[in-house]
């Protein structure tokens, strides 16, 4: 790619994390010492909070490589537990024996034991939760039992829950207040400032062997702008402005890559949805983007050859998970692999998230769980890493109470649940497809051929007699309400891409579906 042509070590923006990239802004280190402040002598709940993309790795992964060495450390990643199964992850974590169909009670007892043990050697411990937001009321109490048992001086356990927003607002319900009354430091990290975001960008541009001024300050502002100051977003947007200047044979950048950087990078974002915020609608020109020439690969509704498809292109093999598996080394390859899936047959170039929109497919870019990505029920882009701390890309085909169906480079493997937490990191791309073309959000009204649509549609998901009116009226937008609400959306009346989306999860069965007979 651009690495040698702008003369760089390695790539200065590269998605996968690495230590050698580390920058702590003043907030990052305020909440580094808020968090190391409340694990120490007597704390017993940590909480570290932010938006997706903001830091709170970068954070974590600095509080962790100043912990001493008499500590004890259980990292558990997206979790989605019951209480019974994060004890057990607990113990897998801290190397802790315990036999098969082992009851509640004495896995409590057994890491009860090990801590106590342990604290008489000096050692203490501490659990480290990522993705917490998803953890279960329930689960979250055992973990405060956990935390029951002390010294005179000091917990045996020490927790610090690692979430988004919403874990902040989970822990104010009444039946929490005795942990939330426990957390001895809270830190809710919000993005950058512009002048943080032109200092994390010469940092990355420098690690990486590279001119530090090659971003003019003018781009680093459009960039602090467009970015919002999530480092993520940040990153990604140099990382295209990078790619752009190269295909234009340009070793400066101008004010005309970082618009195209932001066309292509915001184009993907556009569409992650917060279910407590309807995403605005935005209208963005790709006049000058090459056509997508899709063909049809298999251009059938019911995808009824999409098995022999896969079976000729991604034959399965045994199930096998000790050896390292080879993903896609590019993402591209990956969500062409992933159009594959759906019916389409592209070059990589092609493959992105604004060609897809060509075919009326529509990107999800998010980090979260199984859980999330069974809600939506499609096969999905997913970021895992390997053992060797190496980052491998895949596609969650299928999956069921047995196990998870990735496929790979012209191979398809089966790997179990356990694994797939252990090695995902949250991250995911699915693909969703509108059920009902609009310009532009469907309110109260409008009237025509996609309102008609719309009403027939809302009828099948809230089962109710099918209304056939192509006009939006009071019927209309107190259905968009009562849908909204079982889906946890904004209750605003209005169609925009979230209701749409989770629309499509509904009623469209004529697609892959990572559960089911799709």
């Amino acid at each position: 790619m651009y690495q040698d042509f702008f003369g760089f070590n390695e790539l200065p923006f590269s998605m996968t994390p690495n230590a050698r990239f580390l920058y702590l802004s003043e907030r990052h280190k305020e909440a580094l010492n808020y968090l190391l402040s409340g694990l120490g002598q007597g704390g017993g709940f940590a909480l570290l909070t932010g938006e997706v993309g903001t830091g709170k790795t970068t954070v974590s992964r600095a509080l962790f490589s100043q912990l001493d060495e008499n500590v004890h450390l259980a990292l558990i990643l997206n979790p989605m537990f019951s209480a019974q199964e994060l004890l057990e992850a607990i113990c897998d974590e801290l190397k802790i024996v315990y036999s098969d169909n082992v009851s509640l009670k004495n896995l409590t007892d057994a890491i009860v034991g090990f801590l106590k043990e342990e604290r008489e050697k000096g050692f203490q411990t501490i659990v480290a939760i990522d993705e917490a937001q998803h953890l279960g009321p329930d689960v979250l109490e055992q973990l405060r039992l956990l935390t029951n048992f002390e010294t005179e001086s000091d917990k045996l356990l020490k927790v610090l829950l690692i979430g988004q927003p919403e874990l902040q607002h989970k822990l104010q319900q009444s039946n929490l207040r005795q942990l939330a009354q426990r957390i001895t430091a809270r830190y809710h990290l919000l993005p950058l400032t512009s002048k943080e975001i032109e200092s994390y960008v010469k940092h990355r541009l420098t690690i990486a062997g590279g001119d530090p001024t090659l971003f003019p300050s003018s781009v680093i502002k459009k960039i602090a702008y467009h970015s919002n100051g999530v480092p993520r977003v940040v990153n990604l947007l140099c990382d295209k402005t990078l790619w752009i200047s190269y295909q234009n044979g340009s070793d400066k950048i101008d004010q005309a890559a970082i618009k195209k950087a932001c066309e292509l990078v915001l184009d993907w974002q556009s569409v992650s949805i917060d279910k407590n915020e309807t995403p605005k609608e935005t209208q963005r020109g790709f006049s000058n983007i090459a056509a997508l020439s899709l063909s049809a690969l298999l251009c059938f509704g019911s995808y009824s050859l999409l098995p022999t498809y896969l079976e000729t292109h991604f034959p399965i093999e045994s199930p096998l998970i000790e050896a390292p598996l080879g993903g896609f080394h590019q993402q591209s390859d990956a969500f062409k692999a992933l159009l594959s899936v759906w019916g389409y047959s592209v070059n990589t170039f092609q493959a992105n998230c604004t060609n897809a929109k060509r075919a009326q497919l529509y990107c999800l870019d998010e980090n979260g769980s199984l859980e999330d990505l069974l809600a939506i029920n499609r096969p999905a882009i997913v970021w895992l890493q390997q053992d060797s701390g190496e980052e491998l890309l895949a596609i969650l085909y299928r999956t069921n109470s047995k196990g998870i169906e990735l496929l790979l480079p012209s191979k398809r493997v089966e790997v179990s649940h356990q694994w797939l937490n252990q090695h995902w990191n949250g991250a995911y791309v699915q693909l969703w497809k509108k059920p009902i073309m609009a310009e532009r959000a469907m309110r109260k009204g409008d009237q025509g051929e996609a309102i008609l649509k719309l009403n027939q549609l809302l009828s099948f998901a809230l089962d109710q007699p099918i209304t056939e009116s192509d006009i939006f009226n009071d019927k209309t937008e107190l259905q968009v309400k009562q849908f909204q609400e079982i889906f946890d959306l904004k209750k605003d009346g209005i169609v925009g891409s979230s209701t749409q989306m989770w629309l499509d999860s509904i009623v469209n069965h004529d697609a892959p579906l990572l559960q089911g007979e799709g």
